[in-house]
């Protein structure tokens, strides 16, 4: 064959190898690209019949390629070597473009390598109480560490993060290195049957109520008693924490009365529903509170209820602090 027509194919061949890189993610791109090397090969060894002294003459017959007449100023962008240039190239794109392949191919797989290492033993932590209690407020004082100015919740917050120092106090040692992801839930009534679909990932709720309002204390209670109701969350146990915030307040009433209040309204909530309809003796959905007959009690809840008293505006949040360190041994 004549050795521009060897150029020719050599160069033909190195570029269906490219195409076929395209192909294939995996194996095509891979044979493609030894297809180009041995293209690159053929057009060496061309290089090599052409020239095989280094220092041959070109013959007359050959003149056509405009080739010099000493094969020692031959130039380096003459015909053979600027085919060996390209079929270089189309290997390095051909690899190139493997590898991009790949990468799309990873990147999917990449991200649920960092969102687990990114969740790996954190503890899910679900705020929830009536509008106003200050349950953004919160959320924003545990992730910042100061007093932030906030709006009310239409949708829930969640993010996922280590409590910031400066509210940490002697709880450093404790808490400094654990990832909590906190759910700032909305409190509007509307927004109750979504709760469902946390309980299975919860290590704690905090149901914040305002200290100041009797408006307040009532929603808490609601709110106590719908998570109570739902199945999943009295087989799994979760422990409960009843905050009051707003004790800088001068009309915020004691805890005292507060655990007195929301124990009453549990109990007529509890006598309430009984009487519906709606609620049918062996519901699937819906889980029986405290013991049948009897008045409800904290000890006959059925889940670790406590209580703790905060100011989230002030940064005073040790008895939140207390209660995410004790849910860590749950």
């Amino acid at each position: 064959m004549h050795p521009k027509a060897k150029i020719d194919a050599a160069t033909t061949a190195a570029q269906e190898a490219a195409a076929a890189a395209q192909e294939s993610l995996n194996a095509a791109a891979h044979d493609a690209a030894a297809a180009a090397m041995d293209a690159a090969e053929q057009i060496k060894n061309t290089v090599k019949d052409y020239f095989p002294t280094g220092k041959t003459s070109m013959k007359d017959t050959d003149m056509h390629m405009h080739m010099p007449d000493k094969s020692h100023l031959l130039s380096f962008f003459s015909m053979p070597y600027m085919a060996v240039i390209i079929a270089l190239i189309i290997v390095f794109l051909s690899a190139l473009f493997f590898m991009k392949r790949r990468q799309l191919a990873v990147r999917p797989l990449r991200r649920a390598l960092d969102w687990f290492l990114k969740t790996r033993g954190k503890s899910t932590v679900l705020m929830c109480g009536p509008v106003d209690a200050g349950k953004t407020l919160l959320f924003h004082t545990l992730s910042g560490g100061k007093f932030q100015p906030t709006q009310t919740s239409m949708e829930e917050n969640v993010n996922t993060f280590k409590i910031h120092e400066k509210v940490l106090g002697d709880k450093k040692d404790k808490l400094c290195n654990v990832n909590f992801e906190f759910i700032d839930f909305p409190g509007h009534p509307s927004h109750e049957f979504k709760l469902t679909k946390f309980i299975n990932h919860l290590r704690g709720v905090i149901i914040l109520i305002d200290a100041s309002s009797s408006d307040s204390i009532l929603q808490g209670s609601k709110t106590l008693f719908t998570m109570l109701e739902k199945k999943g969350f009295m087989t799994k146990k979760i422990p409960v924490l009843i905050c009051a915030n707003k004790i800088d307040l001068s009309e915020s009433q004691p805890l005292t009365a507060i655990r007195q209040k929301i124990l009453e309204e549990m109990n007529k909530l509890r006598e309430n529903r009984g009487n519906m309809e709606t609620i049918q003796k062996g519901d699937e959905d819906v889980a029986a509170i405290g013991q049948s007959g009897e008045r409800l009690t904290w000890d006959t809840l059925g889940v670790p209820v406590s209580f703790g008293q905060i100011s989230a505006k002030q940064g005073n949040v040790t008895d939140v602090l207390d209660f995410l360190e004790g849910i860590q041994h749950c």
